[in-house]
């Protein structure tokens, strides 16, 4: 990043970030589902999802009722901005953006167990935030529970 000042914040980020895990105060738990296709595309033959919990657990902005929301602005109500997903742990894009350079893998946000794709992803200095929006299909393929 070429900052000394945050370079030196980002390996003690994950225990500011994990506050909210520690004293239990998560309300949403936050994952990323992983679903390969035995065929060559989404769709084509057989799918698996992979689950893994994104941890320290990031904090959410909800536009579920927010009558401020045009449907022809970027954010849509139902969209949800997942905030502060730590650098220590996720330092580069890809990570967050959910983009696969595999034409038969999909990636997904998990909240509450629903499935979300991404529609932007913004970087600050030290975390990285993301806004999701629900996915049409709801279909899981294995992988767990969050």
């Amino acid at each position: 990043m070429n900052n000394p000042l945050i370079d030196s914040l980002i390996p003690n980020l994950d225990s500011t970030l994990g506050v909210r895990d520690s004293i239990g105060a998560v309300l949403h738990k936050v994952g990323i589902i992983v679903r390969t296709w035995s065929g060559k595309k989404p769709g084509d033959g057989q799918a698996s999802d992979v689950l893994s919990a994104i941890s320290p657990t990031p904090g959410l902005k909800e536009f579920t009722h927010d009558v401020r929301l045009l449907e022809g602005g970027a954010v849509k109500q139902g969209d949800i901005i997942v905030r502060g997903i730590s650098k220590h742990r996720y330092p580069t894009e890809d990570l967050v953006d959910c983009s696969s350079l595999l034409r038969n893998v999909e990636r997904f946000y998990l909240i509450d167990e629903r499935l979300y794709t991404v529609i932007n992803v913004k970087e600050g200095y030290v975390t990285w935030d993301v806004q999701v929006r629900k996915y049409s299909n709801q279909i899981r393929y294995g992988g767990g529970n969050l």
